[in-house]
């Protein structure tokens, strides 16, 4: 805005030109589509991410500077190729502290990838990328309108996993581990003197991910148990087809695997081998438990998955069920309260599972074929019984006659 200001010193007026300080905001999407300001995901998942900002008024200006700075943590791998840049009026659904829904109306464009420059090399300021529009091109936009950038990015993995077990003590002084991505704006501030710039404050949200650990047991002596292999399924149906055919692994999730001792990923068992399973599409759809018995799933979105046994150690029974593991994970629907740092005060759970295995004989398996075969004998025994029953009392009705 153009403020005018009269002293009585002076005849003429003092006439200063002061633009209005733009702010920016930062959101992710969440699994229900919203935006917010955190989120949860598999390693190896797309995280989409928004820029919201407005045209500043620009009156007195031959130039103006607005560069958009982004920073990603190192388990965020930018795409520059899913870049958009929109401008013109908006609608907001909801307000944006919680998770908003802004539409863009009719009149609201794609801007001309002239109008501004995305650059990723040479940056000295910890940025990701920054967009820079040209300083007179940028004049030409309407004071008021919203300026939405719409960009994605790829959880790594070097991407900070979080333990939900960890001790809370600890968790309460640092919160969780997570994936920050940062956002800030420089902006001019003197028409007179271009080189007169501002900053404003940092804009984070967070992207989470989380680990669970299966130890595999001896069922009486719980000593661990090396030589068992497993698949994890989203889904119970695809789990329980798995169960009834160890082959039907189409719909199971894959993951490419190492084996760490004393690695930051192993910490929970320091000492141990432990089998360290991270996402990964083109991976292993079966995995084995350690020397020592230990598996960890190591970068996984929260929600219900479906653990299943495809082999036993040498001289156990495998299991005939499916185990639930149960990963609570730590993004609210509710905006935080007072200014309180979220990752300081959330509470999520992912239980380490216990998978036990006991040997010696068992019936057949419970499950499908076993189930069947089962089935089919028992009825056959019945059937025999059955016969054999009648035949002997035949037998001894005709010794009765004679």
């Amino acid at each position: 805005m153009a403020a005018i200001g009269l002293t009585t010193v002076s005849p003429e007026a003092d006439i200063n030109l002061k633009a209005d300080a733009p702010t920016i905001q930062k959101y992710v999407q969440q699994q229900n589509g919203t935006w917010g300001t955190e989120t949860d995901v598999n390693i190896g998942d797309t995280v989409n991410f928004s820029l919201r900002s407005t045209v500043p008024n620009t009156f007195g200006y031959s130039s103006y500077t607005f560069t958009i700075h982004d920073q990603m943590s190192a388990g965020l791998t930018f795409d520059p190729d899913n870049v958009k840049v929109y401008m013109g009026p908006v609608t907001v659904s909801t307000p944006p502290s919680t998770a908003d829904q802004m539409v863009l109306e009719d009149d609201a464009y794609l801007v001309n990838s002239d109008d501004y420059e995305l650059v990723t090399d040479g940056l000295d300021d910890g940025c990701t990328f920054e967009i820079r529009f040209d300083p007179v091109k940028f004049l030409q936009y309407t004071a008021g309108d919203t300026i939405l950038v719409t960009y994605s990015a790829v959880l790594n993995e070097n991407a900070a996993v979080a333990d939900l077990t960890a001790d809370p003590g600890t968790i309460l002084m640092n919160g969780y581990p997570n994936n920050p991505n940062s956002t800030w704006l420089d902006y001019s501030t003197n028409p007179y003197d271009t080189s007169e710039k501002a900053s404003t404050p940092k804009h984070t949200v967070i992207v989470y991910t989380y680990m669970v650990e299966v130890r595999k047991v001896d069922g009486k002596t719980g000593e661990p148990l090396s030589g068992a292999t497993f698949a994890l399924f989203k889904n119970e149906t695809d789990a329980n087809a798995a169960i009834d055919n160890p082959t039907t692994l189409e719909n199971a999730l894959t993951f490419s695997t190492k084996t760490v001792t004393n690695d930051a990923a192993a910490i929970k068992d320091p000492g141990k081998d432990v089998t360290v399973c991270t996402p990964s599409a083109g991976g292993d759809a079966v995995v084995s438990v350690s020397k020592d018995g230990l598996l960890q799933f190591y970068g996984l979105d929260d929600g219900t998955y479906y653990l299943v046994e495809i082999a036993a150690p040498a001289g156990y029974n495998k299991l005939t069920a499916a185990t639930p593991v149960v990963i609570k994970g730590l993004v609210s629907d509710v905006a935080p309260v007072g200014g309180i740092e979220p990752a300081m005060m959330k509470i999520g759970s992912a239980p380490d599972v216990v998978v036990e295995n006991n040997s010696g004989t068992k019936l057949p398996e419970t499950g499908g074929i076993g189930r069947t075969i089962f089935y089919i004998g028992g009825s056959f025994l019945v059937m025999f019984a059955g016969l054999a029953l009648t035949i002997r009392r035949k037998i001894e009705a005709r010794n009765y006659i004679r």
